[in-house]
């Protein structure tokens, strides 16, 4: 009679088992893959809070014995299914006995993600196949030498192999398990969408596909999905027409242009977003755009005719840093006359040079220009070294103070113009000396920054206490700024004060804090009650 060699191997492991404290319990009759459900303790301690809320380490084991020296064993594909789709880890034992009655050696495999995968994709391949298939008659051979030898040759060389296999936490295990089978075989290409768009909507497509926020008809869509290179129809996703869009078209890419002005020099430097989905393949050769965006306009290239068009986008009504804005008003003023500009585009270390050609920009930007000058030259008389945003259309109504604010500024010490005249309280007629503390308050956007100007000359009395002060000398003791809610808060008004009184000039020091103040401090009071900028 012949040996009965497969039920002698799993009497060995469970006797193993016995002796190393692991739980072993048979599968009968074996329908699923596995012929025994090992437990044992687990790693982790309970006495840490990491360790309290892990379990016992749990796996399913199959059990093949050998009296050959083959080191693989074919499978079959139901029972490999059953194997790699399991919640718990799973393993298989070759069991070799060579014709005698003891164990020569032992190999563990663990059906890990590498196995899950090829096992998958063997069955998603037999399955793909016309007529009906039974994985009962399909096998597929498992090579133990990929294991590894248990050793010692008993229990304990066991337990220590499967316990590297799992690791210390089961629950882990399991968590990164099904995250491996539910995910293994798809790829970023998986899952595809076909249809077809009227040739009069191409161009719109187009546009959606470089970011553009739009909706567009479109007819037999068919969708498929694709596991292991093997693609089905997605029912749920056939249809003579619908409506799509597309929303957050992320940017794949960042490029660098240069302007630079031939004549004068200038040179402008822009950092753009990439956008590509308006060349991929399935867009018709002359619709084919790339396109570049930054935070207020775009370049479309067009792979058609190698053209270049620039266009902007920005609201007046979104705030942005006036130093991008004067920069990009600047790049206006040059394009006016786009001959005379050289481009170089740099993307992903390759470099595009070349020069403009066509129409310019028509308008008149010189005002622009001045007041977006005039708002830095503010920032930079200030020391403000924050981002200093506006709403573009605050300029619109407020440049023309910006800019006589900052020729005051740059001018302060000009004197020939400036007589200060004031009237003493307390009625004094014979002041011989005093000094006058002006603050003047340049407004940009949200911020307000204000100076106290110290005038010192000649004083003239005009008539009881009434005097007047022709300044010989000028000097800043104090910049600062504020926000729009702190001007209306009266915090603003009493900082000036108080830097008033901490100056050490004249034995009489006149201020003019609330001329200029008491109006300014009403309108943002008003601003802020409405919700408008401060005019």
């Amino acid at each position: 009679m012949g040996r009965y060699i497969g039920p002698g191997g799993e009497h060995i492991i469970q006797y193993w088992c016995e002796l190393s404290g692991i739980t072993a319990n048979r599968s009968d009759p074996d329908r699923h893959g596995w012929d025994l459900h090992f437990e044992m303790p687990q790693l982790a301690s309970i006495i840490n809070a990491g360790g309290l809320h892990e379990a016992n380490i749990e796996c399913k084991v199959q059990v093949k014995t050998t009296d050959t020296k083959k080191k693989s064993e074919p499978i079959r594909l139901s029972s490999l299914r059953a194997m790699a789709t399991s919640t718990l880890p799973t393993f298989y034992i070759l069991i070799e006995l060579a014709g005698g009655q003891q164990v020569v050696a032992a190999h563990l495999l663990h059906i890990d993600e590498s196995h899950c995968s090829k096992i998958l994709e063997r069955i998603r391949r037999e399955t793909a196949k016309p007529g009906k298939i039974d994985l009962n008659k399909k096998t597929m051979s498992l090579d133990f030498r990929k294991g590894v030898k248990i050793l010692p040759l008993n229990g304990e060389g066991l337990k220590a192999e499967i316990l590297k296999c799992i690791g210390p936490s089961q629950s882990d295990y399991v968590i990164k398990k099904q995250k491996f089978i539910k995910s293994c075989g798809f790829d970023p290409d998986s899952f595809k969408i076909n249809f077809k768009v009227d040739t009069e909507h191409t161009d719109k497509f187009v546009r959606m596909l470089l970011g553009e926020s739009d909706s567009l008809e479109v007819k037999a869509v068919e969708g498929t999905i694709t596991r292991f290179g093997i693609s089905e129809p997605l029912t749920e996703l056939q249809s003579d027409t619908a409506i799509v869009s597309l929303g957050n078209i992320l940017p794949d890419g960042f490029a660098k242009v240069v302007f630079r002005n031939r004549k004068t020099g200038t040179a402008l430097e822009f950092g753009f977003d990439i956008f590509r989905g308006g060349a991929i393949a399935c867009v018709p050769a002359k619709f084919r755009i790339v396109r570049l965006k930054s935070e207020r306009f775009s370049i479309d290239l067009s792979m058609r005719d190698n053209s270049m068009n620039i266009f902007f986008h920005a609201r007046e009504d979104i705030e942005c840093d006036i130093s991008e804005l004067f920069k990009n008003y600047k790049l206006i003023k040059m394009m006016t006359c786009p001959s005379d500009v050289d481009f170089s585009i740099e993307i992903e270390g390759k470099t595009l040079n070349g020069k403009f050609s066509g129409a310019g920009f028509e308008g008149d930007f010189d005002n622009s220009l001045e007041i977006l000058e005039s708002a830095h030259y503010v920032k930079s008389f200030y020391e403000y070294h924050n981002p200093l945003k506006v709403v573009p259309e605050w300029f619109a109504r407020n440049g023309h103070i910006l800019v006589d604010g900052a020729k005051f500024l740059k001018d302060f010490s000009t004197l020939n113009k400036v007589i200060l005249g004031f009237t003493l309280a307390d009625g004094s007629t014979d002041l011989a000396d005093a000094e006058c503390i002006a603050a003047i308050p340049v407004l940009v956007g949200d911020i307000c920054f204000v100076s106290l100007f110290a005038y010192g000359g000649n004083l003239v009395n005009k008539g009881g206490a009434s005097y007047e002060l022709t300044p010989t000398k000028v000097e800043v003791i104090y910049k600062t700024h504020f926000t729009i809610e702190y001007l209306a808060s009266g915090k603003a008004v009493r900082d000036l004060e108080e830097a008033v009184d901490r100056y050490e000039g004249a034995e009489t020091v006149v201020p003019f804090i609330d001329t200029y103040m008491d109006p300014l401090v009403a309108s943002a009071k008003r601003a802020l009650s409405k919700e408008i900028g401060p005019r």
